[in-house]
């Protein structure tokens, strides 16, 4: 009798594991795969002219919350010139934000253009499946402006020295016209 137990308590235990089995082969071919996640939108900066050293930000606001590794970057362009906002904070939630600080010489006058979204070495992804970093529906950014301005000379050491020496003969000049109007007068 307890063989006939062990028996059927084996069969029974092959039989579910069997049905186990088959029902995870099933759900596996029948469950499509997780979709990569997107970009939905793209805030950007506030629309100014920015200047040297001022932050000019993007928001990149995916369909889920991300996490991201590395330095990401948005490629983007300032007048002519390339450049490159660099992922600042946000991993953990949907909106990831990219920072650049303007530098000397920087100019745009008709609004930069943002190019793509790039890895850098890096990660954004969402349960480990890889974000889509196409740049779709970019925001319109010909009211954000840049002007770095120009390198400005700085004197060299000959400069300040002619500067003092024609400050003194000023100097000594009006010195002696105030001698010769106090003895004349």
């Amino acid at each position: 009798m307890l063989h006939m137990f062990r028996t059927l308590v084996a069969t029974t235990f092959s039989h579910r594991f069997v049905a186990l089995v088959a029902f995870a082969a099933v759900f596996a071919v029948s469950s499509p795969a997780m979709a990569a996640p997107s970009i939905m939108f793209i805030t950007k900066p506030a629309e100014a002219t920015y200047t040297i050293g001022q932050t000019i930000e993007f928001g990149v606001m995916f369909d889920d919350d991300m996490t991201v590794t590395g330095t990401p970057q948005i490629n983007f362009t300032i007048g002519s010139a390339a450049a490159k906002a660099t992922y600042s904070h946000g991993s953990g939630h949907q909106d990831l934000y990219f920072r650049y600080v303007v530098q000397v010489g920087d100019l745009d006058t008709d609004g930069i253009s943002l190019n793509s979204l790039t890895l850098n070495g890096g990660s954004i992804m969402a349960s480990g499946v890889p974000a889509d970093l196409s740049l779709a529906g970019l925001p319109d950014l010909t009211k954000v402006k840049v002007d770095g301005g120009s390198v400005v000379s700085v004197p060299s050491l000959t400069e300040w020295v002619m500067l003092f020496m024609v400050g003194m003969l000023a100097l000594f000049g009006v010195a002696q016209l105030r001698r010769r109007h106090s003895l004349v007068g």
